[in-house]
């Protein structure tokens, strides 16, 4: 046991050595640690920096291209626009529609006249004013179709009713764009107008003159 212990007593030294370098290198792995640990959250803090400059980046550039093409659309509807010349994307043209006549006072809540026969017999006929009579209306029409004319520079446009009834449909060429002309001289059904305010004007001359 003693020459165990005077053995161990020799390696004291040693052991200091040992330790002494064992907290030498584990402080410097430390350090290194630290270092890299510091290089990593620069580095992360770099990479977050040049991706919010992407992000402004991509930002421009969407901008750009939604600039571009409202700047394209506008060239576009402006070139349009010479062919198109009287002609909207939006037209007005006339319809018709029935609906009865005022009430008279001569009928009853049915429009039917009471009468006697000469056998004291109770009948009736219906009044006059049982009966519809027309009226005309603007109707919204919109471009349905588009294209230029083979033989000229003309554009050639087809135009359907905005809001299509039940089996009712259709895609009407305009060709007479109403400027000023006299009403008389207009065919009802084969005009039209730019604005519902012109075609509201016309459908009163109509329903005025009982056409």
């Amino acid at each position: 046991m003693n020459e165990f212990y005077g053995y161990y007593e020799e390696q004291g030294p040693l052991d200091e050595i040992f330790f002494e370098a064992k907290n030498k290198l584990e402080e410097a792995l430390k350090s290194t640690i630290k270092y890299e640990i510091e290089q990593n959250k620069n580095e992360v803090e770099e990479i977050k920096k040049q991706n919010l400059k992407l992000k402004i980046r991509i930002t421009e550039v969407e901008k750009m291209k939604i600039d571009l093409e409202n700047e394209r659309k506008s060239l576009k509807f402006s070139a349009l626009g010479e062919l198109m010349g009287d002609r909207e994307v939006i037209m007005w043209r006339v319809t018709s529609r029935s609906k009865e006549k005022p009430k008279c006072e001569k009928c009853n809540e049915n429009r039917f006249i009471e009468f006697k026969y000469p056998s004291g017999k109770i009948g009736s006929e219906a009044c006059e004013c049982k009966s519809t009579e027309r009226y005309y209306l603007p109707q919204k029409n919109v471009c349905s179709e588009m294209r230029k004319s083979s033989n000229d520079k003309s554009l050639l446009m087809w135009f359907t009713p905005y809001e299509k009834k039940d089996g009712y449909s259709s895609g009407d060429l305009v060709e007479n764009v109403w400027i000023d002309e006299d009403y008389s001289k207009l065919e009802k059904y084969n005009v039209s107008f730019k604005t519902e305010e012109e075609a509201q004007k016309y459908c009163d001359y109509l329903n005025r003159e009982g056409v």
